[in-house]
């Protein structure tokens, strides 16, 4: 009995380490890693207005299954704060293989939680629960299925070629619609970080979100475009990290 319990102890320790390494490989795989934090300054007419923070938090488990923790958050600066306050949180939980997401939680002032989207990617089913107005809703997918913040992440594991177009199921708060992504071209961008060589990659059916990617092995989203109510806001690269230092939020 004693040995059968060691057998299986071992066992368990062996599958155990190959969990482990298959997870491994599969993060090494991605041209990023945890504790990568990006951050940027938001522009309107040439005034910062505001900063935005991507990270790649940690690797947690969800339902069983491992995915990284992906952050966003976005928040005015300023004396634009005054008259136009914005102050938005991401929290996307993406399949640590495929980045396909698992969960997204989107909070509304930073803090309050508003919606919290559980993802079944097996059965191709997404399940959206909205606390503040008790509504809950259901809704079928075809893959892949991602979230705003997957998506960037997404797009920097795939082979970016100027005319590749690249159709996804996107998560929106409550609602899920087709989105597609082109490579419309390649350009000079300079951030605050330096001059890159970029591809440029837009919605196909609006013009509203556009970003660029370094045309390198990192695939670091550099700029980031968007049309809003007050206007284009503009989002450059202003400081990489690979890591966070002891005790940092």
């Amino acid at each position: 009995m004693k040995v059968e319990k060691i057998k299986g102890s071992g066992l368990a320790i062996c599958l155990f380490i190959f969990f482990v390494a298959m997870i491994a490989d599969s993060i090494e795989a991605h041209p990023f890693k945890v504790g990568e934090r990006l951050i940027y300054k938001v522009k309107f007419m040439g005034f910062v207005v505001g900063k935005q923070i991507l990270e790649v938090k940690d690797t947690v488990q969800v339902n069983g299954y491992p995915t990284y923790l992906f952050l966003s958050a976005t928040k005015s600066v300023g004396l634009v704060s005054l008259f136009y306050r914005f102050n938005k949180r991401i929290e996307s939980f993406a399949d640590v293989k495929t980045l396909h997401s698992r969960r997204v939680i989107f909070y509304k002032d930073s803090e309050r939680h508003e919606t919290e989207v559980e993802v079944k990617l097996d059965e191709k089913l997404a399940i959206a629960k909205k606390k503040s107005i008790n509504y809950t809703w259901s809704r079928k997918f075809s893959p892949p299925v991602l979230d705003a913040v997957s998506l960037t992440y997404w797009l920097r594991t795939q082979d970016l070629r100027i005319g590749e177009e690249f159709s996804v199921s996107l998560i929106e708060g409550s609602k899920i619609r087709e989105l597609k992504v082109k490579v419309l071209g390649e350009e000079k961008v300079q951030t605050y970080t330096g001059s890159y060589s970029t591809f440029l990659c837009s919605e196909v059916t609006s013009t509203e979100r556009k970003v660029w990617f370094s045309n390198d092995e990192s695939r670091l989203p550099v700029k980031f475009q968007a049309e809003t109510p007050m206007g284009v806001l503009t989002a450059y690269l202003a400081q990489i990290q690979d890591s966070l230092p002891s005790g940092s939020p």
